[in-house]
């Protein structure tokens, strides 16, 4: 009697693993992860970008500017180079930047009266003949900081992603 009990045990308990192993899919599962997309979604990444992007941005203002008025005096060039690219300008630093704009547009003023005047007396056409070499000077400066900045922001670049 026991034995035909046990039988019918052990056939339920061998139904019962069946039954709950039986039905598991034992297949592998795979999945792929974008990788570049986690990278340029991280906050590392973020920060990175801007960085750079504050980089480009403020040399490209230079450059602009440097184009805009293109017979500023090239020390004057120089200086608003030095301190427009700097990466946290102090106020006075800032206030020096304003002085050189300022002086600037007040040039631009001037060369624009003396390109337009009719009869230009001796003078004039000095101070015509001192903008012509200041642009041609410039011209040239601003040819080799274009070429530098795209060193330099192509350098940071390659050393950001080493970096990642």
């Amino acid at each position: 009697m026991k034995f035909e009990r046990l039988g019918w045990v052990v056939a339920a308990a061998l139904a019962g693993a069946m039954a709950a192993t039986g039905f598991q899919d034992n297949s592998a599962k795979f999945g792929t992860v974008d990788i570049k997309k986690v990278f340029d979604q991280s906050e590392f990444a973020k920060q990175q970008t801007e960085v750079l992007r504050n980089l480009g941005t403020s040399r490209e203002s230079v450059l602009q500017f440097v184009n805009q008025y293109k017979f500023m005096k090239v020390e004057d060039a120089r200086k608003f180079r030095e301190l427009s690219i700097k990466a946290n300008p102090s106020a006075a630093d800032k206030a020096e930047i304003d002085r050189i704009k300022a002086g600037v547009v007040a040039e631009d003023a001037q060369f624009r009266a003396l390109q337009t005047k009719q009869n230009p007396t001796a003078e004039d056409q000095a101070q015509l003949s001192e903008y012509g070499k200041r642009i041609q000077a410039l011209g040239a400066l601003q040819a080799q900081w274009a070429q530098e900045f795209d060193q330099e922001v192509g350098g940071l670049q390659g050393r950001l992603r080493e970096q990642a």
